[in-house]
């Protein structure tokens, strides 16, 4: 193993073991307590300063970041955003959308959209969800759209990861990929040999993540799966204004992929198209 990290991150023990403890806690359990908070919090937060483009509701504030109605984070608010000003998810034409580990307030919002045929997925799914492989995508292709946000780091072969996602699209599909990068580092840091939770931690910054990522090699990567890409930083071609509003963090930036080929001239999401918008009304 490497004997010394690229990166020092804090060995804080107690975030490691409730990082731990999350993991294989039950699930169902971890949301029904967070919908206790969230019932308490989204009345103690009652105003109109901040909006959640998630769950459409307003807020005195964000509760740490979070949404205090749904809980969605700003990458959460931020895929939502990008989704109704740029994708018109909420349109007209039908749309097939795979969502690798799908986070609850995106879930509600996605599942209750005519427009969508949702597919939420993941290696230990929620009832009533697809168990997905994301290295061994058994669902029928033709995708029109695939969301995965904060997924790849997790993810040993994330070449195959990408490279499945990328078959298992239309041609003009697109994906929304989001993941941690670091500019401390020139390249990608990983290593095979590093197998504890602890070594993890100490190495990536997270117990179960193995690797950590710099910005022009997920570019790369994604390229070479076979993508056309696009990174954005959503945060900014919004504006401050809105970006204050909907709790968008410049560090979020979005990798939007497209699969080569015949593309719905409605769904190009190009940069700032609809920026300073309010988005479509929910159906």
């Amino acid at each position: 193993m490497s004997s010394a990290p690229p990166i020092e991150f804090p060995r804080r023990r107690v975030s490691f073991a409730l990082g731990v403890a999350k993991e294989h806690s039950p699930r169902h359990l971890r949301r029904a307590a967070l919908d206790i908070v969230l019932r308490a919090t989204s009345l103690a937060l009652r105003g109109d300063e901040v909006a959640c483009a998630t769950c459409d509701t307003t807020a005195a504030r964000f509760m740490r970041g979070r949404c205090p109605t749904c809980g969605a984070a700003s990458r959460q608010r931020l895929i939502a955003l990008f989704l109704q000003r740029e994708l018109q998810i909420a349109g007209p034409r039908r749309r097939r959308v795979l969502h690798f580990a799908p986070e609850p307030g995106l879930v509600k919002m996605l599942s209750k959209l005519p427009s969508v045929d949702y597919v939420p997925g993941d290696l230990t799914p929620d009832k009533g969800h697809a168990r997905v492989d994301a290295t061994k995508i058994e669902l029928e292709p033709g995708f029109d759209g695939i969301i995965t946000s904060h997924v790849l780091e997790h993810v040993p072969d994330d070449t195959t990861a990408m490279a499945e996602m990328l078959r298992v699209l239309r041609p003009g599909g697109w994906a929304i990929v989001l993941v941690p990068v670091s500019d401390r580092l020139e390249q990608t840091y990983e290593d095979r040999s590093i197998g504890s939770a602890w070594d993890r931690h100490v190495h990536y910054g997270q117990h179960d993540h193995v690797r950590i990522y710099t910005a022009a090699d997920v570019v790369e990567r994604l390229r070479n799966a076979g993508f056309d890409v696009q990174e954005r930083c959503y945060a900014e071609e919004v504006g401050a204004e809105d970006a204050r509003r909907y709790g968008l963090r410049a560090v979020d930036v979005m990798y939007f992929c497209r699969k080569p080929g015949c593309a719905d001239p409605r769904a190009q999401a190009s940069p700032s198209s609809s920026a300073g918008a309010p988005p479509p009304a929910r159906p």
